[in-house]
């Protein structure tokens, strides 16, 4: 019994003057242009404004490219982001969507990926500006 009642305080004891270790920075952000996109970590979330443009050189038809004073990177772009807007080509939007098929932070684990998409944007979100 007296094992018992040293054995529960020595565990209690230890537990209370445990320091807990101190917070992570964030391994993701978000960005607002293409270059910084190009050289972000794969899951930064990245807000783009510049004119949409369809990427011929792509096997998928919705894939597209976005340019900005600073750039350009390619935009994945679902029918449903797309929604009701008629004719992106040509315009000016805001893009919203997360880095796909970029650097991976050190910390993060890597997937195994079954093709070779370079970075591009994963569209959420598209505003008309």
């Amino acid at each position: 019994m007296k094992k018992f009642f040293l054995t529960a305080f020595l565990f209690y004891s230890c537990i209370s003057y445990a320091q807990g270790m101190p917070p992570q920075e964030p391994v993701y952000s978000e960005v607002f242009t293409a270059a910084e996109c190009l050289n972000a970590y794969e899951g930064t979330t990245c807000i783009v404004t510049g004119v949409l443009s369809q990427d011929n050189n792509a096997y998928h038809r919705d894939r597209y490219i976005i340019k900005d004073s600073t750039g350009e990177i390619p935009v994945r772009l679902s029918h449903h982001v797309i929604g009701n807007h008629n004719n992106i080509i040509g315009g000016t939007f805001k893009v919203t969507g997360e880095l796909r098929g970029a650097n991976h932070h050190l910390n993060a684990p890597r997937p195994p990926k079954h093709h070779n998409d370079g970075p591009h944007i994963k569209a959420r979100y598209i505003e008309k500006q």
